[in-house]
């Protein structure tokens, strides 16, 4: 299972050390992809079109088990023979 366990860790990270530093709790909270809406909007769509293959090829193995993706994509079944013109 993915965790998402050093995100947060980034982000507690940030506010404390904001807050040791006096700023005000919602002043410390790091500012993710430049803070506005219009820029963590790109973000989050490059994030879930770059992660897709991954979650796929993991439902994949979750129902097929755990080696059948991957001989699936990544190991050649047959021998390449270039064809004859």
């Amino acid at each position: 299972m993915v965790s998402d366990a050093p995100i947060f860790f980034y982000i507690f990270e940030e506010i404390l050390v904001g807050i040791w530093h006096g700023k005000r709790f919602t002043e410390s909270i790091p500012a993710l992809g430049g803070g506005s809406l219009k820029r963590i909007f790109p973000i989050g769509i490059i994030m879930f079109v770059a992660l897709m293959p991954f979650f796929a090829l993991r439902e994949l193995a979750r129902d097929y088990g755990d080696d059948r993706p991957y001989e699936l994509f990544f190991v050649r079944r047959t021998k390449y023979m270039p064809r004859q013109s």
